[in-house]
């Protein structure tokens, strides 16, 4: 335990001495929510529809998938560079105390953007919460869904500058293939049966029931069955791969 805990808090501190990743982890989503006030209101069935509380699930995925990678993997493969990691790699603690010991700086990161978010949201009279039980879960699941992917970019890499490239256009291109940056309809069927198999998809839609009251495309069941599903198989996979260097 005392292992754990001192692992977690090194963590922290490695957030906090690479301002410039962790920082820029914050401030792009945020710039997307700028964007969003700015845009007018949608139209829709009944009436019209504040464009941040229609693009407000497509934020926050994308800020805990940029958080997850930017502030995940891209430590990791800098302390594997660094061979920080192989010297850990030397005491008695295990690669399941050292990624168990990466999630709790990062949930709390990604905890305080989305309640910074939804603040924003707020203040703007953007947001319409129908169901606060479901946004807690799917948030939840947002979370549990995206560090583990972190985790894996980062399990045996020693490329920071791979991980940034992963992390510019992996969450980009998620929101495309989930329907969050653009709706089905206007994408070939083939994206659509892709994003069947990815948790944001079900998140996307449980996140748009729970903020703007659009009735759910897939059942909560389901969803949540898939994203539990991928982070277990993803955090497996990422255990599995992880290496203390790169010659080992």
């Amino acid at each position: 335990m005392k292992q754990f805990r001192a692992l977690s808090i090194a963590s922290f501190k490695e957030l906090l001495r690479d301002p410039l990743v962790t920082g820029l982890g914050i401030l792009f989503p945020l710039t997307f929510v700028f964007m969003f006030l700015a845009l007018p209101d949608l139209p829709e069935a009944g009436g019209t529809i504040s464009a941040l509380a229609f693009g407000l699930p497509a934020v926050l995925i994308f800020s805990a998938l940029s958080l997850g990678l930017s502030g995940t993997a891209a430590p990791m493969a800098q302390l594997r560079k660094d061979g920080v990691l192989r010297s850990l790699g030397m005491t008695p603690i295990t690669r399941s105390q050292y990624l168990w010991a990466q999630i709790p700086a990062r949930v709390a990161v990604i905890a305080a953007v989305f309640c910074l978010i939804f603040i924003i949201a707020v203040v703007s009279g953007s947001l319409a919460l129908t169901s606060p039980a479901l946004l807690l879960w799917a948030t939840l699941l947002c979370v549990v869904t995206t560090l583990p992917l972190g985790l894996l970019i980062g399990a045996s890499t020693d490329s920071p500058g791979l991980v940034g490239a992963l992390g510019g256009f992996l969450p980009v291109g998620v929101l495309f293939l989930c329907g969050l940056a653009m709706p089905y309809r206007l994408m070939p069927s083939i994206v659509e049966t892709i994003g069947l198999f990815l948790p944001w998809t079900y998140i996307g839609d449980m996140l748009r029931h729970s903020l703007v009251g659009t009735e759910l495309v897939h059942p909560i069941i389901q969803g949540s069955a898939v994203s539990v599903v991928w982070a277990a198989v993803i955090a497996l996979l990422a255990w599995r791969g992880f290496r203390w260097d790169t010659h080992r």
